[in-house]
């Protein structure tokens, strides 16, 4: 009955980033050939919008999300801007975007919008 759930909620979530987010990107992130993360990408507006992150529950707090991210700010595929939305008691989260330059662009009390920009060179 949980799998059932869980597939049925998995298809939701999957149909509403699909009507929202039509030009998507799903990035799948494998560790010697397995399966340990994914990383759904969207162009918006002059910038990339982070849809969805995840990292397998062993693989946590261990750099990977940290990589992923870091790769996108020093070479972001046609922005410097990047922008994604976090639960606000998703502490460990919210720790990483921080430590990665990621500020506060709207806070509705249950998530934050958060964003980063390349500053320009000097």
């Amino acid at each position: 009955m949980i799998d059932g759930i869980a597939n049925h909620q998995r298809a939701l979530r999957d149909a509403d980033f699909a009507q929202r987010y039509p030009q998507a990107q799903a990035w799948i992130v494998e560790d010697n050939g397995t399966a340990v993360g994914w990383l759904l990408l969207a162009q918006q507006g002059n910038g990339l919008r982070v849809v969805d992150l995840a990292v397998a529950a062993h693989l946590r707090r261990k750099g990977v999300a940290r990589t992923l991210l870091g790769a996108l700010q020093d070479d972001p595929p046609g922005a410097g801007a990047i922008t994604l939305r976090v639960r606000a008691s998703n502490h460990a989260a919210r720790a990483l975007y921080a430590s990665l330059g990621f500020t506060t662009q709207r806070d509705d009390g249950d998530t934050l919008e958060l964003g980063w920009r390349r500053q320009a060179a000097a």
